[in-house]
């Protein structure tokens, strides 16, 4: 033998068991493995750590996104006393466009009395102008004043001008309205972003219940299945001890704990190994 210790170890091993190897020798994942191999389960434990990885994945991110629709919601400031309905800005703005084409109308109107009005004046001095001439232009005087009298007749029968719309009160509805309408709109996106939380959260309680259906039924079948010692459980990805991981358990209860484990693959094994425990 080149190695007098190799010798002696794979006698040892043929002959007896060392007890403290799940706990001295074994990581958090090849203890599980070792467990499982000697206490089948009735339930694939592997495809239910998974299933609730998943679901610990989404839940996770639902609740970002629950969180993100929140703050979006509280930043978004809603003026107090709204009405319910949006304000027609577009009928405001119909009236504001009539109010401006009555008002152009309305000076268009005036300027044009005023017009005639500088007319009818202009040749009422031609009349004067002309009775004061000598004999030959009498005829003109009389023209012009028959004229004046026309277009003053004309201007008679004009009827009254209508008072000029204010179109500024129709401006500060206008403005009233579009203040209210945005106020509405911010409104409704809050109450979106408050929706899309509360949908999100319905989800999120969903996979929780899922998860605990889940490691429910694999407590159920830890309960079922003949452990070494009462209290071990299957982890995620470690074993535990009374709902801890096994590293984080007393001294003591390791021992005891890697020992039962120990003799439970020793019998396990049949009459390959004499019922021999080694203790260094």
């Amino acid at each position: 033998f080149p190695s007098p210790q190799a010798m002696l170890d794979a006698l040892l091993d043929a002959l007896a068991f060392d007890p403290l190897a799940f706990v001295e020798e074994l990581g958090p994942a090849e203890q599980l493995a070792a467990l499982r191999k000697i206490v089948p389960l009735d339930v694939d434990v592997d495809e239910l750590d998974q299933l609730n990885a998943l679901d610990y994945d989404r839940r996770t991110e639902l609740n970002r996104d629950v969180r993100a629709h929140r703050v979006r919601a509280e930043s978004i400031v809603v003026p107090p006393g709204l009405p319910p309905a949006p304000v027609d800005t577009g009928a405001l703005k119909d009236q504001l466009a009539a109010a401006a084409r009555t008002n152009a109308a309305i000076e268009r109107g005036a300027a044009e009395r005023t017009r005639l009005a500088d007319q009818a004046e202009q040749h009422s001095r031609y009349a004067a102008a002309h009775r004061r001439q000598i004999d030959e232009l009498e005829s003109a005087a009389i023209n012009a004043e028959q004229h004046a009298l026309e277009i003053r007749n004309d201007l008679a029968k004009l009827p009254p001008l209508s008072q000029p719309i204010d179109a500024e009160v129709l401006r500060r509805d206008l403005d009233a309205a579009e203040i209210v309408n945005g106020g509405m709109a911010a409104r409704q996106a809050r109450l979106n972003h408050e929706a899309a939380a509360d949908r999100l959260e319905t989800e999120t309680a969903a996979l929780t219940a899922r998860i605990a259906e889940r490691e429910a039924a694999k407590a159920d079948a830890v309960a079922r299945a003949a452990l070494p010692i009462p209290g071990l459980g299957f982890g995620n990805n470690c074993v535990t001890f009374e709902g801890l991981p096994f590293d984080q358990a007393a001294d003591s209860d390791q021992v005891r704990i890697s020992v039962a484990i120990a003799m439970r693959v020793n019998a396990a094994r049949g009459d390959r190994r004499l019922d021999v425990v080694r203790i260094r």
